[in-house]
């Protein structure tokens, strides 16, 4: 037996939590822990470790051999146990289709590059194109598929939203009664059929609308072409869907116009029915490369402590706060995330409206990321997924090697890497604040989230 490689220490006062970075089992004292440390450091003087030396009882040794203080070897098993990602999560996967490259918003911060979707603003998805990209996914699942409606602005091209729910229920279900299809759709909702309430009640179609905050900020941030404000329409169309039974999750894109308001826009969120809160920093790269003003990006520090604000105030419980509830299903026994996503692994292939595949929404239009075509045999590229894993893996991360929070967080969302890896318009100063903003994020959210469950003695 050997003493653990890596082993992180957390304080908070007298309380302490203590656990090995390469394998977390977290143990907390409310009081002390100074004796375990002292303890671990003559164990390691003490290696090889055949048996528990007189200084340290049978029972310590074997506690510590639990938390993985104490490992057989100093070779860190390799089994990635993450929920989300992974090769071997092949059950499920998200199909994003992006029915519409057109919006009627003109947000600040848009990352629809002109390149990647604007070049013909009324470029529409064909039923062909998303018939055969759902086919072709649906064969590649094992449990469940997951069909995002995206833009652009789906909601310009709800007909095809609604063939495609046809299609699947009519033509790929009755086949496969061991699988599952579930309907999504992400949209800014100022577009409202009329028979969009009972269509999403029919096939229990869930939500995702943006709202940045109260309506002042909102309209700054997100107003429609040609400048009226957006909030007032937006708003009452979620309540229409609330009101309806449907579930509607709300998220704001963090920028410098509301990251000191964050409290806020939880509020708004909760006053508006939302099912869910998420707050996503702004990415300071578009699909076309392009960076944008890092005036316009949020502060690493006011993110952090509007995140830990919200989350004190318990208005979202845990479960329903992104990115709380996304790490919160990483904080289990022995948990170990090498990648920060699926995307990697082509777990979200997204569809453009011409048939191109990419691996995330936020990388469309970036070649180097470009997984194939959906009416060819070149999907999905393996020579872009070996690359898209090897780039991000945290064992391959210079700056993540040192980090306790490392197989935690997985490197963080990936796609802050992918945007300005190789590409020419990334400064060095731009490359700092992605690093930064997402490390920030991790380790708030990660430390939060520990010293919480102490807190609730729900600690594993």
């Amino acid at each position: 037996m050997k003493v653990a490689r890596e082993i992180v220490v957390l304080k908070h006062g007298k309380e302490k939590i203590i656990f090995n970075a390469e394998l977390v089992n977290p143990i907390y004292f409310p009081r002390g822990g100074g004796k375990i440390l002292k303890i671990l450091n003559e164990l390691k003087s003490s290696e090889p470790l055949t048996s528990p030396p007189q200084f340290c009882s049978n029972e310590l040794f074997d506690f510590l051999a639990f938390h993985s203080l104490l490992l057989p070897d100093d070779t860190v098993k390799t089994e990635h146990k993450c929920n989300e990602c992974g090769q071997s999560h092949s059950g499920q996967k998200s199909l994003y289709l992006l029915l519409s490259h057109s919006c009627n918003q003109s947000c600040i911060y848009c990352f629809n590059g002109i390149n990647s979707y604007h070049r013909d603003r009324h470029i529409m998805m064909t039923e062909e194109t998303a018939f055969r990209a759902i086919k072709k996914t649906f064969a590649t699942v094992s449990d469940r598929l997951e069909i995002v409606f995206f833009g652009g602005e789906p909601l310009l091209n709800w007909e095809l939203a609604k063939k495609i729910i046809n299609y699947c229920e009519k033509k790929i279900l009755p086949g496969n009664k061991d699988k599952s299809i579930a309907y999504h759709l992400t949209t800014n909702l100022t577009v409202f059929p009329d028979d969009l309430i009972e269509t999403a009640k029919r096939c229990k179609m869930t939500f995702l609308v943006d709202i940045d905050g109260p309506e002042e900020i909102h309209n700054k941030t997100r107003p429609f072409i040609d400048g009226r404000g957006s909030f007032k329409i937006t708003s009452e169309n979620i309540r229409k869907l609330v009101e309806s039974g449907i579930k509607v999750s709300l998220r704001a894109t963090i920028t410098s116009h509301n990251d000191s308001f964050m409290m806020d826009i939880g509020r708004t969120h909760k006053e508006l029915g939302g099912e869910s809160c998420a707050f996503v920093p702004l990415n300071p790269v578009d699909s076309d490369n392009n960076i944008l003003p890092l005036s316009l990006c949020p502060s690493p520090k006011k993110f952090a402590a509007g995140l830990k604000e919200v989350f004190h105030s318990k208005i979202w419980p845990i479960k329903d706060l992104y990115p709380f509830n996304e790490y919160m299903g990483r904080l289990q026994p022995l948990y170990r995330n090498q990648w920060g996503c699926g995307a990697p692994f082509g777990n979200t292939p997204v569809i453009t409206a011409s048939g191109e595949i990419f691996s995330c929404i936020y990388l469309v239009g970036n070649k180097k990321y470009r997984l194939g075509h959906i009416f060819s045999d070149d999907y999905p590229s393996k020579d872009v997924i070996s690359y898209m894993l090897d780039t991000v893996n945290v064992n391959n991360r210079i700056d993540c090697r040192t980090c306790g929070y490392r197989f935690l967080c997985g490197g963080g969302c990936p796609v802050g890497i992918f945007s300005i890896e190789g590409n020419r318009n990334a400064t060095a100063g731009i490359k700092k604040y992605v690093k930064k903003m997402s490390c920030t994020v991790s380790k708030t959210v990660l430390t939060e989230l520990l010293w919480d469950l102490c807190s609730r003695k729900k600690i594993f």
